[in-house]
């Protein structure tokens, strides 16, 4: 071929952001463009669109490049229950089936509080035997027992046999993160005289861990995520540096978990937000700001699903997608059953094909910065860092007013903030701003079940307690079982129809959606002859509860007529599928943007179900 390569847009005019607005102007029967205005929920512009003009003028950038058969290191999560020689087989299987290293959690153990060195020494001997640490390094889960479980391990990897000088892993240690999530006082000392031990001894260990899942899963904004984290960073940032060792030792010596959603661009800008802020942290301490930043990120639970688990591995697959593309350097998919219980080998091995597709059918890790230099993710990404800055400027005010400790009444002020971001993501879900698939829109009437291990739960945190999106609408679903339970019959509602299939479906089809996702049937909606004909269906369905669909026109003609039949022929309560309409004498109207909870809660009650 002798022809010279063309540039794809060669033939094409600049694109013209003022051609664009007047496109989407015609695309919108001529309303302003500003109508598709986002925001997040630390009120940062998300769009619709992003030009070279938004893009900040300090660009940051991962310049590391990755490695090309294992671009991020797939990190698979292992629990220990009761039995060590599960936990140590779940680990090898999966090691053999892709797996690059181990997240090993003792937080659902029996019996690991308490126990002597020598016992928890046998202990990680039994859940290790045969795993080749310095190829497979093995990254402990944050714990509150973390300094002994720590100190264990850290014995165990001494008396291995590996070359210290190369073997890489993690300690764990959290103290800050694990006391916000109790509501207790962190404790420092112990911990930094323990990990300055540690990298003294295995140099390339990290041994503290940020763990911005914790107000992550507590409901908490993006930027109050990074905040929360480069505190929690900074300050074992400045433990490390105290007990001796040196500042760009101690930041490589500190990884950051951040749980990750399937909101897959603010993800992406949420990453490298963080670093971003990370490297003025630690250049303000002493260190290399070129020092690469630990990333490890996490999908997360606040998204998952319990009752209808199968959604979960969509939305995994998209925290995946974010954090690969975001730059983590290790990533965790949670199996998913992780609502439900302990994992098994079918949700592990569904968890490990995640990592694997996007590597190598994907390619997503092909790129070291696959966002780098996009308008969206670079303005979002430069608005949330300068979000995230201010927060930890007022988180360490506030730290400050108690000596400077990481204590309760500091707790306390992140719960009231994130308490406000969690009401105001629950209301986005509840009024269809957001959706969560098979929860909130589209629940499956009877999900396939998906099999779990029994699992040892822990206490209730007392802190920055997590709570899943799910939950509301599950307690919902658990009452609307319980009731069927108990009268034989699940709770159902009757969809009034006013004119033929064409004029009612779209609102019927609502109705029903709305219905389920809250427990309640609404048999198949059928066309009637006339009004009466309607109303005396709806008198043999025996509900006490109508929900009239029809289009505007055919409300405009009927719907007054037909809430007054229904109402003769017994309704309690009478509502209307569409905007309310003050010339309707309904009991409640319910569309797109009504709350779902409290129309179901609503829906509960005429129905005799007691949540």
């Amino acid at each position: 071929m002798t022809d010279a390569v063309r540039p794809f847009a060669g033939d094409f005019p600049p694109a013209d952001l003022a051609a664009w607005t007047e496109l989407a102007r015609a695309a919108l029967n001529g309303t302003d463009p500003a109508r598709l205005e986002r925001a997040t929920l630390d009120r940062l512009k998300r769009g619709p669109l992003f030009t070279a003009a938004d893009r900040p003028e300090t660009l940051f950038r991962r310049a590391e490049p990755r490695d090309p058969f294992t671009p991020w290191a797939m990190r698979q999560p292992v629990e220990l229950g009761s039995d060590p020689k599960a936990a140590n087989s779940a680990i090898l299987a999966d090691l053999a089936g892709g797996g690059s290293e181990v997240r090993l959690d003792l937080n659902h153990a029996d019996h690991v509080e308490g126990q002597s060195p020598e016992a928890l020494s046998a202990l990680f001997a039994a859940i290790l035997d045969g795993v080749m640490l310095d190829l497979a390094p093995v990254h402990l889960a944050p714990s509150d027992a973390g300094l002994d479980i720590a100190a264990a391990f850290l014995n165990h990897l001494k008396n291995n046999g590996s070359d210290l000088s190369i073997q890489a892993g993690g300690l764990g240690l959290s103290p800050v993160s694990r006391a916000a999530l109790n509501g207790t006082e962190a404790e420092l000392g112990r911990a930094a005289a323990l990990a300055a031990t540690a990298l003294r001894a295995v140099p390339r260990l990290t041994v503290f861990v940020a763990d911005a899942t914790v107000p992550h899963e507590a409901g908490a904004s993006e930027a109050q995520e990074i905040a929360f984290a480069l505190a929690e960073g900074a300050a074992y940032l400045r433990a490390l540096i105290d007990a001796g060792i040196a500042p760009d030792a101690a930041a490589q010596a500190i990884e950051f978990s951040f749980a990750v959603d399937a909101d897959i661009h603010l993800n992406i800008a949420k990453l490298r937000a963080a670093r971003r802020c990370w490297a003025r942290v630690i250049e303000a301490h002493g260190a290399d700001p070129a020092t690469p930043m630990a990333l490890h990120a996490v999908s997360s639970l606040r998204m998952m699903g319990r009752r209808d688990p199968w959604p979960n591995l969509v939305r995994a697959a998209c925290a995946g997608f974010a954090a690969a593309a975001g730059g983590a350097d290790a990533l965790t998919i949670r199996p998913a059953t992780d609502a439900i219980g302990g994992s098994t080998r079918f949700s592990r091995h569904i968890a490990r094909n995640v990592h694997i597709l996007l590597a190598e059918e994907s390619h997503v890790g092909r790129a070291a910065d696959p966002a780098g230099g996009a308008f969206l993710h670079e303005a979002l990404g430069d608005s949330l860092a300068a979000k995230a800055w201010d927060i930890l400027r007022e988180a360490e005010t506030e730290r400050a007013r108690h000596q400077g400790g990481f204590c309760p009444p500091l707790w306390d002020w992140w719960a009231r903030r994130i308490e406000t971001v969690r009401e105001a993501r629950l209301s986005a879900l509840s009024t269809g701003r957001t959706s969560l698939i098979g929860v909130s829109q589209y629940a499956d009437p009877a999900p396939r079940p998906l099999d779990s291990e029994p699992r040892r739960e822990a206490p209730a945190p007392a802190g920055l307690a997590p709570h899943r999106l799910a939950e509301p609408f599950e307690a919902l679903w658990a009452a609307a079982d319980a009731h069927a339970a108990k009268t034989g019959a699940r709770p159902a509602a009757f969809l009034a129809t006013i004119g033929p299939l064409a004029r009612f479906n779209a609102r019927s089809g609502f109705a029903a959606n709305r219905l389920a996702i809250g427990g309640v049937s609404a048999p198949a909606a059928q066309a009637h002859d006339s009004l009466d004909a309607c109303a005396d269906a709806f008198a043999a369905s025996g509900s006490p509860l109508a929900v009239i669909c029809g289009d505007d026109e055919a409300y405009a003609e009927h719907a007054a007529a037909l809430i007054k039949l229904l109402k003769d022929k017994g309704a309690q309560e009478v509502w209307v599928a569409g905007r309310p309409d003050p010339a309707l004498d309904a009991d409640h109207f319910i569309h797109a943007r009504s709350d779902a909870l409290a129309d179901l809660a609503r829906a509960h009650e005429v129905l005799g179900v007691k949540s």
